[in-house]
């Protein structure tokens, strides 16, 4: 579904993630598995759905969401115990659980739609040298549809940033999301590459040799983290 990305969160109002008043879009994949992460619902390249055992009334609601799971991700136990990687999404729990401790995960929007949900803040971002930034789950991992999204906020007059762990190819970050990027926050997370090995799930050669290439052949800002 390339002409569509798939996002976990849209969120306002944000003063963390570059410059000025910001609205930072979450993209969900990622190819790095770090144990740390703060976004782990981003990690999954494909929908899902959050479990919230907090809030979960079961078995006194009668588990309604049991039955009507297609793909048997909800398992009658107390409490239920959801097995998110099964998921198919076919969303017949979400409208049926009571208590709302079941919630999706993920939608699939065009560029058009996503930059007339992030447009809605432009006044914002003119008043206080804001913008959008891109985070995740890891942006580049739909690099072609970022590229557009980007190439898009740039016609508004958008500011743009991204928040990256720098795992990509560096061809397709400069030909399609580089050119339309104002700053680049670059998530360094571990020296040591078997220790990234074991942390994250991939060697952090690539990741520095972006680094490296971007620091020396870019003009955009790059401010490591």
């Amino acid at each position: 579904m390339k002409e569509k990305a798939l996002i976990f969160d849209v969120k306002r109002d944000c003063s963390e993630d570059g410059p000025g008043i910001r609205t930072t879009v979450f993209f969900k994949g990622c190819p790095m598995s770090c144990v740390w992460c703060q976004n782990p619902e981003g990690i999954n390249p494909k929908p899902g759905f959050s479990f919230n055992e907090a809030v979960c009334t079961s078995p006194d609601c009668g588990n309604p969401c049991i039955p009507v799971c297609q793909a048997k991700c909800l398992m009658n136990t107390s409490p239920i115990h959801a097995i998110n990687t099964s998921c198919t999404r076919c969303e017949r729990c979400f409208p049926v659980c009571p208590a709302k401790a079941l919630e999706p995960v993920g939608r699939w929007v065009t560029v058009e739609e996503l930059l007339y949900e992030v447009c809605i803040d432009n006044p914002f971002y003119t008043s206080s040298g804001g913008g959008v930034t891109l985070s995740g789950g890891e942006p580049t991992f739909q690099m072609e549809f970022i590229g557009r999204f980007l190439q898009a906020l740039k016609k508004e007059g958008i500011h743009t940033a991204i928040e990256t762990c720098g795992y990509f190819s560096y061809r397709h970050f400069q030909e399609q999301a580089l050119p339309f990027l104002d700053i680049i926050y670059f998530d360094l997370k571990l020296a040591d590459d078997a220790s990234s090995l074991n942390y994250t799930g991939r060697s952090n050669r690539c990741i520095f040799e972006n680094f490296s290439r971007l620091a020396e052949e870019s003009n955009v800002p790059i401010v490591p983290r």
